[in-house]
């Protein structure tokens, strides 16, 4: 049995479901509506866990993107995991290393509850990113549809934007 079976199975025994490792050493479980992925890197002795955190919106997901990348500046705001971005999904993640060499089976769990809750605070914040840049551009789409009901009739046409044929 490979190292990284027995964390694996106190981890499947403690969500009360089967896990199977893959050939590549990732195992993956739904928890909360939302993917969790353990890929054991045999050369660290550690997982590497990833946690979707969900969808960008669309709404300067530029702006969400600075700030989620500063926030891994030493990991310091990450609390020690690293946000990522899947450009193919359009997901935004939480990844975290987990050194298992000298941890106890009971450990591992503990650890991986506390990566999961540090997951479930970003997903939150990530939210407030994301409606906080929503409100900015309605808000200004909301000015710009008002200071033009505001001009002059004649002056409305120099406003609008025409397709070149």
């Amino acid at each position: 049995m490979e190292q990284e079976q027995a964390y694996i199975d106190i981890l499947a025994k403690e969500l009360g479901m089967e896990l199977t490792v893959s050939s590549a050493g990732a195992v993956t479980l739904v928890q909360e509506g939302r993917i969790v992925l353990l890929q054991w890197n045999a050369a660290e002795n550690s997982f590497v866990v990833y946690v979707e955190l969900g969808h960008l919106a669309g709404f300067n997901d530029s702006a969400v993107c600075r700030q989620l990348l500063s926030a891994n500046f030493l990991f310091m705001e990450s609390g020690g995991g690293a946000l990522s971005y899947d450009s193919v999904n359009n997901m935004v993640g939480f990844n975290y290393a987990l050194p298992v060499y000298g941890l106890s089976p009971e450990e591992f769990l503990q650890k991986m509850n506390a990566i999961l809750l540090l997951a479930e605070e970003w997903k939150d914040t990530f939210s407030k990113m994301k409606a906080e840049q929503e409100e900015l551009v309605v808000q200004a789409l909301s000015e710009a549809e008002n200071a033009e009901s505001d001009l002059p009739q004649d002056d409305m046409a120099l406003t609008m934007q025409f397709v070149r044929v």
